[in-house]
């Protein structure tokens, strides 16, 4: 892929999740914030959004590096938002180790998770022309036993399903991910 044209789609990208941080956003669905809680999740949105911008870049770069004539195609929105529902299971050196590497090091676990929430709202929202749904699945599988308050607070936070899968059986699991996929996305995307 060009580099400008790369650098062009991540420019839109940011110009895009600009407007959506203005303080004009209301929830449809989160009438019992407060105004200080509302302006503390905009607040943490935009520095997840300067965070991930940086991330996004480095990512571009390293991917760009190694495929000088492939297209690159990823969203750097998807891979942090992923990793951040991980954050809320994960300790000690696995969640350093996850929040320095999406450059979110110093960022307070509430202010992370917050400001995800913040987004997937925000996102979600949408308008008389434009219908955007930004939807999050963990396919677990179905030996594990997570904590109550681990998928409890992805489904609050992050609007997050659980799905049992077999992961012992591939070829099926493969097929109930694409068959999930289809499903959310009308057919959409198979």
């Amino acid at each position: 892929m060009n580099r400008t044209l790369g650098l062009g789609l991540i420019l839109a990208g940011l110009l895009t999740v600009e407007g959506l941080l203005k303080p004009n956003f209301s929830p449809k669905d989160d009438g019992a914030r407060s105004q200080p809680q509302e302006r503390k999740g905009r607040r943490a949105a935009q520095e997840l959004a300067r965070r991930n911008t940086e991330f996004g870049f480095q990512l571009y770069k390293k991917l760009a590096s190694t495929g000088r004539s492939k297209n690159i195609f990823f969203s750097p929105m998807s891979i942090s938002t992923a990793f951040s529902m991980l954050c809320l299971g994960a300790e000690d050196s696995t969640l350093t180790e996850i929040k320095h590497g999406l450059n979110f090091k110093n960022v307070p676990e509430k202010d992370l998770h917050e400001g995800f929430h913040y987004l997937i709202q925000r996102l979600n929202q949408g308008n008389q022309n434009l219908k955007l749904s930004l939807g999050n699945t963990l396919f677990i599988d179905q030996r594990l036993q997570p904590e109550k308050k681990f998928i409890t607070e992805a489904k609050n936070l992050y609007d997050a399903d659980t799905v049992p899968a077999n992961f012992q059986n591939l070829e099926n699991t493969e097929k109930q991910i694409n068959d999930y996929i289809s499903q959310k996305t009308q057919g959409k995307i198979n």
